[in-house]
């Protein structure tokens, strides 16, 4: 049986990789010039997996429900960041 490649696992682990990496660098900033260098990569890497995610989010969910579930997903997030620091 072949095992179907899990792009959305692949995708996360990638961008999260290089956004934990982004964060890091952002905060151990000491310069003006490192401050906005590691903000745009962070910054990158942040918007690159929204579009990844609202891409490939509805390939875990069965045909019937992709719509809804994908949709309470995304409000479930939309209520985290109202609730979530600012």
């Amino acid at each position: 049986m072949i095992k179907k490649r899990n792009y959305v696992q692949e995708i996360d682990d990638f961008v999260a990789n290089y956004d934990f990496e982004g964060s890091v660098a952002f905060g151990q900033s000491a310069s003006a010039l490192l401050i906005v260098i590691s903000g745009c990569v962070l910054s990158f890497f942040n918007l690159g997996a929204y579009g990844a995610i609202i891409a490939l989010t509805p390939e875990l969910y069965a045909h019937n429900i992709r719509g809804t579930m994908t949709g309470m997903a995304q409000g479930i997030g939309r209520i985290g960041a109202i609730f979530g620091p600012s």
